[in-house]
């Protein structure tokens, strides 16, 4: 990666962190990070290596899956190694249980996401109707989620519009 400045940038912010003592939090978010980017490059063992550490800190500490950080969804990123290793069953059995996390907090956008690739999980296994089924869900989760945007959009244009004609009284 001659031209790729974001190992250097991982690297930076992990010295930076210890030299203002971050939260292990943010060390898990840290290392999620650089696994996601070594999967994108399609370093499978550079990215288990880092996955597995942020994986490590959630589960020992109890980590929060949503933050001010935004998501801590590991085992989404694990899912998405062993489906690029041809380990689609293991992926499928992590994102149902990263999804029966995110239904408890209610967080239909990742959801959404991690139904997205447990459809490819399926379909690499060869399970062509639970890959359907699965993207039909996501559809019907999208749609209802777009429909709530919507609604608020409206409201909001609705509040604005009274607050100007008050301004104008």
């Amino acid at each position: 990666f001659p031209n790729d400045s974001s190992l250097y940038y991982f690297d930076k912010t992990y010295q930076m962190m210890g030299l203002f003592g971050s939260a292990p939090l943010e060390y898990a978010y840290l290392y999620m990070h650089k696994s996601a980017y070594f999967l994108k490059k399609n370093r499978l063992d550079s990215s288990e290596f880092y996955i597995r550490k942020s994986i490590g800190l959630k589960d020992s500490l109890e980590l929060p899956a949503i933050s001010p950080y935004g998501e801590l969804s590991p085992l989404y990123v694990l899912a998405g190694i062993n489906i690029k290793s041809g380990k689609p069953d293991e992926a499928i059995k992590l994102l149902l249980s990263e999804i029966r996390e995110f239904e408890q907090l209610n967080t239909r956008r990742l959801i959404i996401k991690e139904n997205k690739l447990l459809a490819e999980a399926y379909k690499a296994a060869g399970m062509y109707k639970e890959s359907q089924l699965t993207l039909a869900e996501v559809l019907r989760l999208q749609e209802a989620l777009d429909k709530e945007k919507d609604a608020a959009k409206a409201v909001s244009f609705d509040i604005e519009k009274k607050m100007q004609t008050a301004d104008l009284d």
